[in-house]
């Protein structure tokens, strides 16, 4: 940056007017506010030491990327003027000037709201800014619009990047308007100001304008109907960006949370505690494109983020850093950094982890669980496990990692052990909901559940790598100050056991170390003697690897030996589904043919059957059937 610095600085100094420098002056400015704006992402500051970045540290960079940007466009508009060529392209710059107005206004938010005088209305600083960042998204969208036009065809579009031309900066207008909305409902003083304010940022850029009658009844509703009805109108908005563009992922996430987060747009005092498991009317609901009034609105939420993780990926979700086969524009430079890849990534794969934790899906999270462990390792945890090889080659795999980490640690600034660490938490929080109903029941096929649940729990608990004496050193273990839900789930699992074995607990109360740390230790032999099998496939795969790499002559290493096909035989059989489940619950069920025995796990379908039909194949061996009663 200091290099460009000097560069603009001499090229100031020319004076000879018959070799204009505009052409040089735009594009130097363009870099360099591109290499300011590059510093907010994320909202931390790199080098020694890592720090989050202060509201007057973004808003200095903010200012100065857009004086830059600024420039960039005077002296590209002045450099067009003076050239007999084709009209200069300056709505990706005027976009990145909006970019900066909006981050600016987003270091005040908390600003208060100051008193008006008479019969006019006084603003903040955040309205101002924000007014300034849609009016230069709007003039950036005119543009675009009108270039794409005039070539009867999009810019460079490559799918799944950040190259979308008109439809990146449609997308942009009403994201903002949803983050205006956002931002008012959510603050508890002064709200109605703030939503009033929002009002009047968000009702100048409609993706359906309204008539004439239809403003005038606006203007005559309270201020929820006019909320919803902004609310309504963004969400169009973002489900047509989907539709022009397939692989536009933005829109996808900010869907989702438009309908996660309906109920606090329209009761903002009474979903407190339910949140977003809330269902909205029908009167209301339709207005909202996928908004369904049956079912909790993360139901509909986690249908709408399920296009992203429709199958298996190494990046995890439907994202992918691209680069156009032209110039690229300040906005593209900024995605391509792997900081800002790992940032949207992170934001999409957490926000799909809340919405299967809110809807107890505890399947798919097992599924993404498998997903995040064969995934590659990233840069943070790469370079402290390497510093612990001493710049070597990492000698475990990241899925050995430890968990428990702080935040100060570089290895717990990296996207894989973030998600990994709340996918686990995750699956940890749905055992311990599923414990909290099954507590009213007191049959057979609870204590089922119960063991389900301590098997899924055990799990969870040995994916954190860590042993209890390192558990007893952490805060949330020693102070109380947070909950490590692997080891609640745990722990709650083992006391709802009805066979589990007494441990002596003072009061109701088993939080405290001593009491929890009993408890622990007793809820892991418990595991250990119901799930054996759980912790030894680990060691067989670790013994198995050492005995293929025994002896130092290549030629004594013998192939493993082939295993021939079993000759098998499939027989029906018919088992009665246990009564108190429903559609989608699993349970186990013992199969005897002849002296086998054989232990199958089923799933109840839909309609609710009385009996279940299905077919096993069994060997007809005689050494097939003496190893496989062995192994039962």
């Amino acid at each position: 940056s200091r290099c460009m610095c000097l560069s603009l600085y001499l090229l100031h100094l020319q004076s000879d007017s018959k070799t204009p420098n505009d052409s040089e002056v735009s594009e130097l400015s363009e870099s360099l506010g591109t290499i300011h704006y590059a510093m907010l992402s994320g909202s931390q500051m790199y080098g020694y030491p890592m720090h989050i970045l202060t509201p007057f540290r973004k808003r200095l960079l903010a200012e100065t990327a857009l004086v830059c940007f600024k420039n960039a466009v005077d002296a590209s508009n002045n450099s067009g003027e003076l050239s007999d060529d084709e009209d200069q392209v300056t709505w990706d710059l005027i976009f990145m000037i909006g970019k900066c107005y909006e981050k600016i206004s987003s270091t005040y938010k908390r600003e208060q709201f100051p008193s008006s005088a008479g019969n006019s209305i006084a603003i903040r600083q955040y309205e101002h800014y924000m007014k300034e960042a849609l009016c230069s998204y709007a003039e950036a969208w005119k543009e675009a619009n009108t270039m794409e036009s005039n070539d009867n065809k999009a810019a460079d579009v490559q799918a799944g990047g950040s190259t979308h031309g008109a439809t990146e900066v449609l997308y942009r207008i009403h994201a903002s308007r949803f983050k205006c909305l956002l931002c008012a409902v959510r603050r508890h003083v002064d709200r109605e100001l703030a939503e009033e304010e929002a009002y009047r940022l968000t009702s100048q850029y409609w993706y359906i304008t309204p008539s004439e009658e239809d403003i005038q009844s606006e203007n005559e509703k309270n201020i929820r109907n006019k909320v919803w009805n902004i609310l309504a109108d963004i969400v169009a908005a973002l489900a047509k960006c989907r539709i022009e563009k397939p692989y536009f992922h933005r829109s996808v996430y900010r869907h989702a949370q438009a309908l996660c987060w309906a109920p606090v747009f329209l009761h903002p005092d009474e979903v407190q505690n339910n949140g977003s498991l809330k269902t909205i009317p029908a009167t209301k609901s339709h207005l909202v494109r996928g908004l369904n009034n049956t079912t909790p609105c993360v139901n509909s939420a986690e249908v709408i983020m399920a296009s992203l993780f429709e199958r298996k990926r190494p990046q995890l979700c439907s994202v992918w850093v691209t680069t156009p086969s032209a110039a690229a524009s300040p906005f593209e430079t900024i995605n391509n950094a792997i900081r800002k890849f790992d940032s949207i990534r992170s934001k999409y794969v957490e926000g799909y982890i809340e919405c299967l934790r809110l809807c107890n899906r505890t399947e798919k999270l097992e599924m993404l669980l498998e997903w995040v462990k064969t995934s590659n390792r990233d840069l943070p945890s790469f370079y402290q496990a390497s510093a612990f090889a001493k710049g070597g080659e990492p000698q475990n795999s990241h899925t050995k990692d430890f968990l428990l980490l702080k935040k100060p640690s570089i290895a717990a600034l990296g996207v894989i052990r973030k998600i990994q660490r709340k996918v686990n938490s995750a699956i940890a929080d749905v055992v311990i909901r599923e414990l909290n109903s099954l507590k009213k029941q007191e049959t057979k096929v609870s204590q089922v559940k119960v063991k389900d649940c301590l098997k899924l729990s055990y799990t969870s608990y040995l994916n954190l790598n860590c042993t209890v004496k390192e558990l007893e050193r952490s805060r949330a273990w020693k102070y109380g100050l947070g909950s490590i839900r692997e080891v609640e789930a745990l722990c709650q699992t083992y006391l709802a056991l009805q066979d589990h074995d007494h441990v002596q607990i003072k009061g109701q109360n088993w939080s405290g170390g001593a009491s929890k740390k009993m408890v622990l230790k007793a809820a892991l032999q418990k595991a250990q003697e119901l799930f054996p099998n759980i912790n030894s496939k680990k060691k067989v795969r670790k013994r198995a690897k050492q005995d293929t790499t025994k002896g130092d002559d290549d030629s004594l290493r013998l192939a493993p030996k082939r295993k021939l096909p079993e000759e098998t035989k499939k027989k029906p059989f018919v088992v009665v589904v246990p009564s108190g489940l429903s559609a989608g619950d699993s349970f186990q069920a013992t199969i005897r043919h002849k002296d086998l025995v054989k232990k199958v796990k089923l799933t109840v379908p839909a309609g609710n059957p009385s009996k279940l039909k299905f077919t096993l194949a069994f060997p007809t061996t005689a050494k097939s059937q003496k190893r496989l009663k062995e192994s039962d």
